[in-house]
């Protein structure tokens, strides 16, 4: 992803996609029920969430290297 000149890379690897889809979506629920989202209503997951705490809250289930 580049913006503003700067290029952002994400990289996620894990068992497989049933592994941990799962987890990502119960912890997506997780944080909309007990409020911590950052923004409400129709968002991606990147708009409501922070994506390297998300992350980190998934660490058991993938691994993933977030590089600038």
């Amino acid at each position: 992803m580049r913006s503003g000149g700067e290029e952002r890379r994400a990289t996620a690897s894990g068992r497989d996609i049933y592994a941990v889809s799962a987890p990502l979506a119960v912890e997506a629920v997780d944080r909309i029920l007990t409020g911590r989202t950052r923004t409400t209503g129709a968002a991606s997951a990147g708009e409501m969430f922070d994506a390297a705490d998300f992350l980190r809250a998934l660490s058991a289930h993938l691994s993933f290297d977030l590089r600038r």
